[in-house]
């Protein structure tokens, strides 16, 4: 399946410090134009460190190094991505992260 747009997702980006360590989050709108065959992924490249990744509330899994996850079926007009960096992390920070719509037939 191609990328046929992809979208990065760059700041801005809230970071706050939680008792589960610290926490990255970035809200994005829908993107338009999606039909009925193509899906919305999350593409993470380049993450140095370990992370938990959710998207609107649901874990997607864990991110070091690159991932990708798909999240079509948890989209909404607005959506919140997080990523939670363990507690002890000296300097969390973040890979590239995109989003990527997909369509297996082009």
């Amino acid at each position: 399946m191609e990328a046929i747009h992809t979208i990065r997702l760059m700041d801005p980006w809230e970071e706050r410090e939680s008792p589960e360590g610290c926490i990255h989050r970035r809200t994005f709108n829908a993107p338009t134009g999606i039909t009925a065959d193509d899906t919305l992924w999350i593409v993470i490249q380049s993450q140095k460190y370990p992370a938990r990744l959710s998207c609107n509330g649901a874990v997607l899994g864990n991110v070091h190094r690159q991932a990708c996850f798909e999240i079509t079926a948890l989209l909404s007009n607005k959506n919140k991505l997080e990523m939670l960096f363990p507690p002890g992390d000296p300097s969390p920070q973040r890979g590239s992260v995109y989003l990527e719509i997909r369509c297996p037939y082009k």
